[in-house]
């Protein structure tokens, strides 16, 4: 029961983080590179894109 509550506790803000960043269903993951502009990939068939930008993040 302890774990469904610190889930619980986190739910909300992260909820508003993520709208705020854009979000508008699942999965949606945000890319903040350390320089430029941050990037949204949704959707299960954007996983790919996402790990290429991760991939390009490695050179700096």
């Amino acid at each position: 029961m302890a774990w469904l509550e610190l889930q619980n506790e986190d739910f909300e803000p992260n909820t508003r983080t993520a709208l705020k960043a854009g979000a508008f269903g699942v999965p949606t993951f945000v890319l903040h590179p350390p320089k430029g502009r941050s990037e949204l990939f949704f959707g299960v068939d954007h996983m790919d894109f996402l790990a290429r930008a991760c991939q390009g993040l490695k050179e700096f």
